[in-house]
């Protein structure tokens, strides 16, 4: 009877001591604070590359907002052995616009502008298209605009406009 008692306070004692281990480890990992929402109004962006000559051939719009995503987009658009410019995803987040394959020189694409309005985040993405009278380098081209700016975990909207060139 005593073997059996003190085989149940060492299987308590583990227990406890597991729980105990387990506790002090989620107190060692540092905890990740909420992204601040930001106010209304634009949010700055800087370019982290603007191309005719993306490999990503489908039109497509892009959020990023971790390294191994990031690093899995660059690889995408710009090739395996390209490096991707550095990002602190801690503040910062990328956004990307993508046309696809397109015809002609004469096509583009761009970021305009990030702002932030009810609750969403909304980029204002520009293509350009050539009009009936434009004559165009004939040669396949693949506009891109990657940009990064404030971190936020707002939901992101993408606006296009289209000009045409005249």
């Amino acid at each position: 009877m005593a073997i059996v008692k003190r085989t149940a306070q060492a299987a308590q004692w583990v227990a406890a001591a597991t729980v105990a281990a387990a506790l002090s480890a989620c107190a060692a990992v540092p905890a990740v604070a909420p992204t601040p929402t930001p106010a209304d109004g634009p949010l700055p962006f800087v370019t982290l590359d603007k191309s005719t000559t993306s490999r990503i051939d489908a039109p497509r719009t892009v959020v990023v907002r971790d390294a191994q995503a990031w690093q899995r987009l660059w690889a995408e658009h710009a090739g395996a052995d390209a490096a991707p410019p550095q990002v602190d995803f801690a503040a910062r987040m990328v956004v990307g616009v993508f046309l696809g394959t397109r015809s002609s020189g004469c096509h583009g694409t761009e970021i305009a502008g990030i702002a932030v309005a009810g609750g969403r985040i909304r980029v204002q993405e520009i293509d350009k298209v050539p009009g009936p009278t434009v004559r165009c380098m004939m040669m396949l081209t693949a506009p891109a605009h990657l940009v990064a700016t404030t971190r936020s975990d707002l939901p992101v909207e993408f606006a296009t406009e289209t000009v045409e060139l005249k």
